[in-house]
């Protein structure tokens, strides 16, 4: 063998070498990639199934806590870490998460939407978009007719929720007492009564409650909150299959 086919033999081993440890990179980073696509996948589901099926806010807001973390751009955390907030009534902190999240995605019509319900104040559940509901309209979908005289409307809007479903969410407050607002708003948005399981939160100035109507396919939620000057905010939701 001369000198020039032993050159040319060796370019060749080089190169078929060169292309074997460039495919074999490229393949483990492709793996890489998938695997890290999985775990992000099945975290997301977790995280889904905690809020949106087990309505266990706490636990939903500790775990995107913790896959934050370990990934401060993972934006599906940061929705679902302030969706967790909006449920447990942290406002302020939702409004950050939300914030975040379009930062990361400009285009995310969920953290688009929680923001304009947030508004420029975070104290303000409901921002006035063309969008919201009229009182009349909330209360027929509630099946509900307030006093204007106990309770003052503020808005209500369309929440984001899954394909299929319709979730919307009305808030007003009162001047009259606290126990007195409570019972008021209990015995008409639950005529049938409540079980104690649904209700998970009470003190002195908060409650919430949760109950299914199994025959309409809807499920209610209601907070009543004591505010700092004394008024009561009511929010009052609803989710239902369209």
């Amino acid at each position: 063998m001369n000198t020039s086919t032993k050159y040319a033999l060796y370019i060749l081993i080089g190169l078929v070498v060169l292309g074997f440890t460039g495919f074999l990179g490229y393949k483990i980073y492709s793996e890489s990639k998938l695997e890290k696509f999985r775990v992000h996948t099945e975290q997301t589901q977790v995280l889904k199934d905690l809020i949106v099926n087990k309505k266990d806010y706490i636990s939903g807001l500790a775990m995107a806590e913790v896959q934050i973390t370990q990934n401060d751009s993972n934006i599906d955390a940061w929705l679902w870490k302030g969706v967790s907030e909006f449920q447990l009534r942290k406002y302020p902190e939702a409004k950050v998460s939300f914030q975040k999240a379009l930062s990361l995605d400009p285009q995310s019509l969920p953290a688009k939407n929680y923001l304009e319900l947030l508004g420029s104040n975070s104290n303000v559940v409901i921002s006035q978009e063309s969008d919201s509901i009229s009182r009349v309209s909330f209360e027929s979908r509630l099946g509900v007719a307030f006093d204007p005289k106990v309770l003052t409307f503020l808005q209500a809007a369309p929440l984001p929720a899954e394909e299929g479903m319709e979730f919307i969410s009305g808030s007003y407050y009162s001047t009259r007492s606290f126990n007195e607002i409570n019972t008021y708003v209990k015995n008409l948005v639950f005529p049938q009564g409540l079980t104690a399981s649904a209700q998970y939160a009470q003190s002195t100035s908060t409650v919430v409650y949760e109950k299914k109507n199994t025959a309409k396919n809807t499920t209610y939620f209601v907070s009543i909150n004591k505010k700092s000057d004394d008024r009561v905010m009511v929010i009052i939701s609803f989710s239902k299959t369209k």
